[in-house]
């Protein structure tokens, strides 16, 4: 019967059919196989019926629906396959079926269907299955909630549990992600401002940090920066200044930088009372140290500021700072800051815009040697004077080189002629000049200043 275009074959209880039954069905539309005893469609018995627009195959027990067994059928446009015993449904069955607008699914055994097309004018009958409603099936209630009003019985939808569709919530649905949602709620801000306050607590005791890591050989590639010393042929790595009323005091701290701990850097630090020498000009002595030292120490008294060479020497390492464009001036307060009207203008500017260690400080000597030259390599304790023997020793004896004494740096290079040095000493204002200078082996001894009384 090529001609013919509808065929009834309902209550017949037919269990089977051969893949060939309807093979000469060509201009077949709407076939009737509902209330039948069918319980698996093959893959080829629809294969030759391509103008079949109605298929009906409810109230049977059908379980299985073999892959591409309704791939032959371009032109479907209704499907009914409710009262059966499906559980799971082919994730060809809508992808084949591109003219499908009404799926019939209600009163089977489906718990989750992975073959949803959401992008398709379809309708859907689907109630009547123990659809499985838990944080594993989010999917199909997205898909539900987003396309409810192309469900026709969306309100006679229940779950496995009893509970209809239009009663769920989140909450309902998915009790831990509920959960973990309000914790993320609350944890993301917290988390957000401990993270700022840590940034903002870094940021804020970053010197004080990098000199811990400095101090300890910790992450010394990111907290010590490479030193672009133009003068690298400097022999020393500090000049102190400060009062011989404060010499107990500096010898402490001398100590300390000379002969470290094992693990820590050691410096070859220049001092007034060690290493000027006798009989040289006090100013070319200061400027030459200055000049000698990769950093100047200043120890900030109120003897400091007693003292008219404390000035100069301040002034000196001040107007190198100027010149070089490097912050190579350390200024170390022990106790309190003396008061400002005890204090030059240079000095006050000084202490204004720059800051300044704090003896009292709990993390002092970890700031003092980080803001001092950095070394790559801790130093052995003995060794310090080597390198400046070895510099000078195309100026002094071979003899007299080997004869230094293990805790004596050698002295201070003498400065070439002072006309072609042009070096310019920039005086306190309190301080005049005597016409016959003479020096000393300490630079607060008052050996030709004359204050103005």
């Amino acid at each position: 019967m090529p001609q013919l275009e509808i065929l009834n074959l309902q209550n017949n209880q037919l269990e089977n059919f051969p893949d060939d039954l309807f093979d000469d069905q060509l201009n077949l539309k709407t076939l009737w196989l509902d209330s039948n005893k069918l319980q698996k469609i093959s893959g080829k018995i629809f294969k030759n019926i391509p103008q079949l627009i109605s298929l009906q195959l409810g109230s049977n027990v059908i379980k299985q629906l073999e892959i591409g067994a309704f791939s032959n059928l371009p032109n479907l446009f209704q499907l009914n396959l409710q009262n059966n015993q499906l559980d799971i449904l082919p994730s060809d069955v809508l992808q084949s079926l591109a003219n499908l607008k009404y799926l019939d699914l209600s009163n089977n055994k489906l718990t989750i269907i992975d073959a949803w097309n959401g992008t398709r004018n379809l309708t859907y009958s689907l109630s009547g299955n123990p659809w499985r409603c838990d944080c594993s099936n989010l999917a199909l209630l997205k898909f539900i909630y987003g396309s409810w009003k192309r469900v026709e019985d969306f309100n006679q939808m229940r779950c496995d549990n009893g509970l209809f569709f239009f009663e769920l919530s989140v909450e309902k649905l998915c009790p831990s992600l509920n959960a973990a949602s309000k914790y993320l709620t609350i944890a993301m801000p917290v988390l957000a401002l401990l993270v700022f306050c840590i940034c903002t607590i870094f940021y804020r005791s970053r010197r004080v940090i990098r000199a811990w890591l400095y101090n300890h050989q910790f992450c010394l590639w990111c907290v010590v920066q490479e030193e672009e010393e133009e003068n690298d042929d400097r022999i020393y790595d500090a000049f102190i200044s400060f009062s011989h009323n404060d010499e107990k005091f500096v010898d402490e701290l001398v100590a300390q930088l000379e002969r470290p701990p094992v693990g820590l850097p050691n410096y070859q630090l220049c001092l007034h009372h060690r290493d000027w020498l006798a009989g040289e000009w006090i100013p070319d002595q200061i400027v030459r140290s200055v000049a000698s030292s990769k950093r100047t120490v200043v120890i900030l008294t109120e003897n400091f500021l007693d003292s008219f060479w404390g000035k100069l020497e301040f002034r000196t390492a001040y107007q190198q700072v100027l010149k070089d464009k490097r912050m190579r001036l350390i200024v170390i307060v022990k106790g309190e800051l003396p008061p400002k009207d005890k204090m030059d203008t240079e000095l006050q500017t000084y202490l204004s815009l720059n800051t300044y260690l704090k003896y009292d400080d709990p993390f002092f000597m970890e700031r003092l040697r980080y803001a001092l030259p950095h070394k790559k390599n801790t130093i052995e304790p003995g060794s310090r004077i080597t390198q400046a023997i070895i510099q000078h020793s195309d100026s002094v004896g071979k003899d007299q080189a080997n004869g230094l004494k293990p805790n004596h740096l050698p002295s201070l290079p003498f400065l070439t002629d002072r006309e072609k040095q042009k070096i310019h000493v920039m005086l306190p204002p309190d301080i005049e000049m005597s016409l016959t200078p003479t020096s000393s082996a300490s630079s607060t001894a008052p050996f030709f200043p004359h204050s103005p009384k």
